[in-house]
């Protein structure tokens, strides 16, 4: 298309990027929010624990105390009946005036008595109903902790089931490309039988064994990949189960509140969640599934600009960040790091809708290449004869940002001969990549150094390092343009 055309198109893959991006930074403070609703109600629920504990204790010292005075005046009730029945013996034998009185005054002491007693039998019973009825409304309070903790629940397993299907498409997509892959072989295979039946000649005979291990390959790639959904719908089945018995047992806590003890202790709080993606979204920090893998990228915060570029490129398969020595995904993406001439020429090719062959490939002529992960790339860049590729470029040293933009353009076939002047006063017209740049530029693929304010200054330094977060997002816009 036209510049203008083509800078239109531009503009609608960064929208549709950002907005593809806006979906998981949602996602990721949603996660944020339930953390800290989660966080506050085991506060609160803690803080009823032991507010409910020593209520507890105040109510057993206060029944406590309560008893030993009812066993008190029982005592003292018992001793006057024996002292009134004994002066009343006494007063039977003698028939004296001070026994009649003595006997009267014991009589008042015992009915003062049993009236105290009295009151303090209606005491404990007033405070046991006290008791149990704090009792139940903490029973109360927590059968409503234990609803939104299902509610809770129930959010989280179709978030969970959500990303299930989406793993289980994934992979089912991969199968039916390696079908299609494997169908598209057996017809090419069928068409140099065919030849080779007819002309029976060495040429045929060699491609028809290399298209039935390419074949072999197929098939055993496709098999990987059933595999894989096996093993994916078999774990989110576990997963499910899990989920089913968490919820069962919260609601078999439910029902058997009524029947908890009032010494019994209230369940501990729920401490934070330990998922890699709700550490992620509470670091803020993006999270990606990686060959089914989680991995948090430490170096990339949601909020930078390039997380949607980044998690872009990520997603599509086009670089995924750093690896130890037993290949596993460090959680470092790099942003800030210069790119090499070998990694911009790996992003670049796995970013193309050209599917590379980088079989049986020669060794490339480039000695920095030669023995190194990008052995087979740098060929493939000599047999298309990109510029940039020299037999004497070292590879694997920081690459040029015009390098760059020429590399990325070359690649995934986008001309550079746009017939405008370059808009860079450091990018002169007799620039090695000065096509690039300004077609890059008009397009709307780079905007070149801006100051604090964000105001243009109209250079592009193209001989110096640009670093993987800048790639990541001409790629993802090139990448997202090509679709």
């Amino acid at each position: 298309g036209s510049p203008a055309q083509m800078a239109t198109r531009i503009a609608q893959a960064r929208t549709t990027i950002l907005a593809r991006f806006e979906g998981k930074r949602q996602q990721s403070e949603r996660l944020v929010a339930d953390e800290e609703q989660r966080t506050e109600d085991a506060r609160l629920l803690a803080g009823q624990q032991r507010k409910a504990a020593q209520e507890d204790r105040a109510a057993a010292e206060r029944e406590s105390r309560i008893a030993k005075r009812i066993e008190e005046y029982e005592i003292s009730v018992a001793q006057m009946t024996k002292q009134r029945e004994e002066l009343q013996r006494k007063f039977e034998q003698h028939r004296e005036e001070r026994y009649a009185r003595a006997l009267e005054e014991e009589g008042q002491r015992l009915a003062e008595g049993e009236r105290a007693l009295q009151r303090e039998q209606q005491a404990l019973a007033q405070e046991q109903e006290k008791n149990a009825q704090r009792r139940a409304e903490r029973l109360t309070e927590k059968d409503q902790r234990i609803q939104r903790q299902l509610l809770a629940q129930e959010e989280e397993a179709k978030r969970e089931e959500l990303a299930a299907r989406e793993r289980e498409a994934r992979i089912a997509q991969r199968i039916a490309e390696h079908e299609a892959i494997v169908a598209q072989i057996e017809q090419e295979k069928e068409t140099l039988r065919r030849k080779f039946e007819q002309h029976r000649e060495e040429r045929y005979a060699r491609a028809l064994e290399e298209e039935e291990q390419r074949l072999a390959e197929g098939e055993r790639a496709l098999q990987n990949e059933q595999q894989a959904l096996a093993q994916e719908q078999q774990n989110n089945a576990q997963r499910r189960a899990e989920r089913l018995a968490e919820r069962e047992n919260l609601l078999k806590e439910q029902e058997e509140l009524a029947l908890e003890p009032p010494s019994r202790a209230a369940a501990s709080p729920s401490g934070l969640s330990t998922s890699p993606e709700t550490i992620a979204a509470r670091r803020d920090r993006l999270y990606a599934i990686v060959d089914e893998t989680p991995v948090i990228y430490a170096d990339v915060p949601l909020s930078a600009w390039y997380a949607p570029y980044v998690s872009y490129v990520i997603e599509e398969k086009i670089a995924t960040g750093y690896a130890d020595e037993k290949g596993k995904l460090t959680g470092e993406f790099g942003v800030e790091k210069p790119i090499t001439y070998a990694e911009v020429l790996k992003m670049a090719m796995q970013a193309s809708a050209q599917a590379f062959d980088l079989r049986g490939l020669p060794p490339p002529r480039n000695a920095s290449a030669k023995g190194t992960w990008a052995s087979a790339y740098v060929a493939k860049a000599e047999d298309l004869q990109l510029s940039v590729f020299t037999t004497q470029r070292d590879v694997m040293k920081s690459a040029t940002r015009g390098a760059v933009i020429q590399t990325l353009l070359e690649v995934l076939g986008i001309p550079t001969g746009i017939k405008i002047l370059s808009s860079f006063s450091d990018v002169p017209s007799n620039h090695q990549y000065a096509q690039a740049i300004t077609t890059a530029a008009a397009y709307g693929l780079v905007t070149g150094d801006t100051d604090s304010a964000g105001n243009p200054l109209g250079t592009f330094r193209p001989d110096e390092p640009i670093n993987r977060a800048e790639v990541a997002k001409i790629i993802a816009l090139a990448k997202e343009l090509l679709k």
